[in-house]
């Protein structure tokens, strides 16, 4: 009996003490997850104040991109408008200079006698005139200058009348020239001015590609194939930096010294509006060396005309 007794007292006393351990435990665990959950507390109070500070940068951000993209928004209007009026002055540098030549020579023609001579020089410049206001209406908006992007036109005369103002350009006796036309005159659809345009940069530019004391040897040739106008204007100039071809056409980008950069653009973009397309590549040396651009236009088929006639009885 005693030893029993003992035996029961000595588990009692383990079972209080495992109760106490345990409680101790609980306690503790208890009091681990409350720093736990203040700590947790804590961090979501900070990432809130974190998330609510991100919110208002971000919509400071975003007020900041709104006043930016109206600024950028009305510097591409004044850009646009800045290479409107860059480009129109560089197109009618030419024609004034024609114009002052023109007129003066009508002067002296009147003073002797010779009213032929300058009624036809005044009949120039009424040309001149014409093709002055086609380039400043550029200024009144695209949509008018569309509507006269794809008219007949014949590339001869468009090409004779750009060499009648190239010819007045001081330095034009060092122009050696080439033609090669097909034997019926090629009628393309373009603006008549705008051709012009494009044959005045592009014989202008190989012109200035040649240096002053050698001669300017430039070759045109045209032909048809298929519906397409094929005009090709080649120089005996150094040639174009390989790097430099790729950007030729965009405004702005030049290789000349003192050049704006807008000519070729413009005549890409005449051609372009009339449908067709303007390139350029070096040539080898077998071919003479040299630029040569190529220009397609699309032919323009004239509609038969329909014979009329009474009908029979």
């Amino acid at each position: 009996m005693l030893l029993l007794g003992a035996l029961y007292a000595r588990q009692r006393r383990r079972r209080i003490a495992e109760r106490l351990n345990a409680q101790q435990a609980l306690k503790s665990a208890y009091d681990d997850l409350e720093i736990k959950v203040a700590q947790r507390t804590g961090d979501l109070l900070d990432a809130n104040s974190r998330l609510q500070a991100e919110v208002g940068e971000r919509e400071r951000a975003e007020r900041t991109l709104r006043e930016a993209q109206a600024e950028l928004v009305q510097s591409g209007k004044l850009a646009a408008i800045g290479q409107m009026a860059a480009g129109v002055t560089h197109e009618l540098n030419q024609p004034l200079a024609a114009l002052q030549t023109f007129s003066d020579n009508a002067k002296v023609f009147i003073e002797r006698g010779r009213t032929e001579d300058a009624l036809e020089n005044l009949s120039t410049i009424s040309d001149l005139v014409q093709r002055l206001g086609y380039i400043t209406s550029q200024l009144k908006g695209f949509a008018r200058r569309e509507a006269d992007a794809r008219k007949p036109v014949s590339v001869r005369q468009a090409f004779a009348q750009t060499m009648l103002q190239i010819r007045t350009r001081p330095g034009s006796a060092r122009l050696v020239l080439t033609e090669s036309w097909p034997e019926q005159d090629l009628i393309v659809l373009c603006n008549a001015i705008g051709l012009e345009q494009v044959f005045s940069n592009l014989i202008s530019n190989a012109m200035d590609a040649v240096p002053p004391e050698r001669e300017a040897r430039i070759a045109l040739s045209v032909r048809r194939e298929g519906d397409l106008a094929v005009i090709e204007v080649a120089d005996n100039g150094p040639g174009i930096a390989e790097a430099a071809i790729d950007r030729l056409f965009e405004p702005f980008y030049t290789t000349k010294e003192h050049g704006l950069g807008l000519g070729l653009s413009i005549s890409a973009g005449i051609l372009r509006a009339a449908g067709g397309t303007l390139a350029v590549r070096n040539r080898d040396d077998a071919e003479g060396g040299g630029a040569l651009f190529t220009l397609t236009l699309s032919c323009h088929e004239p509609e038969a005309e329909t014979e009329k006639g009474t009908p029979e009885a």
